[in-house]
């Protein structure tokens, strides 16, 4: 029998997470996987001591995956992605 990993696990193994990237590019939905490493590759290793790189990090991400007609764009819920527009917008308007 074999063993079942979560999937934390393997995004985590370099190996099996583009394993798991290229199949998820076979079924159209690799977008999902890369909305998850932007997040956790751009946003979440900018420090609370660096507001300006997160309002960086986090529209680079808005752009590809959130805003409608985006080049990776996710599937959400459109008053979701909505909410999260009009809450980006006025972060980076504060900055």
């Amino acid at each position: 029998m074999a063993s079942v990993e979560s999937l934390t696990a393997v995004l985590a193994n370099p190996v099996r997470r583009q394993a798991f990237v290229d199949f998820c590019a076979g079924e159209h939905c690799a977008e999902n996987v890369n909305f998850w490493l932007a997040v956790t590759n751009k946003y979440e290793r900018c420090g609370d001591d660096d507001p300006a790189g997160r309002v960086a990090a986090a529209s680079a991400i808005v752009r590809r995956f959130v805003r409608f007609g985006a080049a990776d764009m996710v599937n959400m819920v459109d008053s979701d992605r909505s909410a999260l527009m009009k809450v980006h917008q006025h972060t980076r308007n504060r900055m």
